[in-house]
């Protein structure tokens, strides 16, 4: 665990400290009732105090351990959640937009990303295609934002394959179930965006 500037944070590329502990105090259990069975001379409190003690203290760090696996695990591979039309509607709010699932940056969110950037193995995040950056925070939820927001100009910048196109299509599909009219003018001239808003205009009843 590490503490700066009045928060924690526990850096995510750490090994499982927690899983480990957990295995200790399972095998401190077993041996207590290994240690009753051949000590019977003895009174049996000692060893029920005994463990007692290592069952809570178990449970414990498999929890956090536990927790701790599933943040890594999001951090290799998070699942892609495919949206249509039909499912992107389920999201649909007339006065705000949806952009998806993420977490609120918090000063050790921030925190985080700096150390894994600084201290990392550049081939380790290359190969994780962004998905590191789902561990840093607490679990996602749906992220909107007003419409009001995004009145005259926006403006949407990242390097390749981070997700611009598939934005623009979350935008566009709000914007025609909106019956907005919308106006795509591409000089890449990009196959998916082109389709995709088609089938939102088909699926919604917009020509």
């Amino acid at each position: 665990m590490g503490r700066q500037k009045g928060f924690s944070y526990s850096y995510p590329l750490r090994p499982n400290y927690e899983l480990q502990s957990f295995y200790f105090w399972v095998a401190g259990g077993v041996l207590a009732i290994m240690a009753q069975s051949y000590a019977t001379y003895l009174p049996p409190w000692p060893f029920r105090l005994w463990l007692g003690v290592c069952l809570a203290v178990a449970v414990l760090r498999g929890t956090q351990g536990l927790l701790f696996s599933k943040r890594k695990a999001r951090m290799e591979k998070t699942p892609i959640e495919i949206i249509n039309p039909r499912t992107l509607g389920q999201k649909f709010k007339k006065d705000q937009v949806w952009l998806g699932k993420a977490f609120v940056w918090t000063p050790a969110a921030i925190q985080l990303a700096w150390d894994i950037l600084k201290s990392s193995d550049t081939k380790i995040l290359q190969l994780s295609r962004g998905h590191w950056i789902h561990g840093l925070g607490a679990k996602e939820r749906d992220m909107y934002v007003p419409l009001d927001l995004l009145e005259g100009h926006t403006l949407i910048v990242g390097s390749t394959g981070t997700g611009k196109t598939r934005l623009f299509d979350l935008m566009i599909d709000q914007a025609i179930a909106r019956d907005e009219a919308v106006i795509i003018i591409d000089p890449k001239g990009d196959h998916d965006l082109r389709e995709n808003a088609r089938r939102a205009c088909e699926t919604l009843g917009q020509s």
